[in-house]
């Protein structure tokens, strides 16, 4: 999933991210890789607060955790931008990181949601829809061949 995921942050010129789905207690995304390519020293010198957030936080505070939430149906409970997340198969949102946007998709091992995968983008940059259409593209590929690759991984394991 890693060269994926490089791939992705290669493509978009973007950050990107990949969280795990935490459902036991308070249900939350956990960040649990990222390639920030040339957004690294930037990203690093956001404030700790939303660097934490980003990495961390219940499933409905933003597009990463949207992106599981609305995979789990009535289990934890309607919220806004669920239906929209459903129906698109990706999730948009503000960052916890000021002046950007998350773009997220959901990761699949065979029937099971295992989490999202994320693009960090500057809020300009998804005002013009041609340049947010190919992030989503280029998300919604990725998304795709990280959840085969989740799920041939499960069936190897369970063989």
């Amino acid at each position: 999933m890693r060269a994926e995921l490089v791939t992705l942050q290669s493509r978009t010129g973007q950050a990107a991210l990949v969280y795990r789905a935490h459902l036991i207690g308070t249900p939350m995304r956990i960040l649990v890789d990222r390639a920030y390519g040339a957004h690294r020293e930037s990203l690093l010198a956001e404030p700790h607060e939303a660097l934490r957030a980003l990495e961390a936080a219940p499933l409905g505070a933003d597009a990463a955790g949207m992106a599981i939430l609305a995979c789990l149906g009535p289990a934890i409970g309607a919220q806004d931008g669920i239906a929209c997340t459903q129906e698109e198969g990706h999730a948009t949102s503000r960052s916890p990181l000021p002046g950007r946007s998350l773009i997220a998709a959901p990761l699949w091992c065979g029937s099971a949601i295992a989490g999202s995968v994320a693009l960090l983008t500057a809020d300009a940059q998804m005002k013009r829809a041609t340049t947010r259409a190919r992030y989503i593209t280029a998300l919604m590929d990725a998304a795709a061949v990280m959840s085969g690759q989740l799920t041939r991984g499960s069936a190897r394991r369970a063989s």
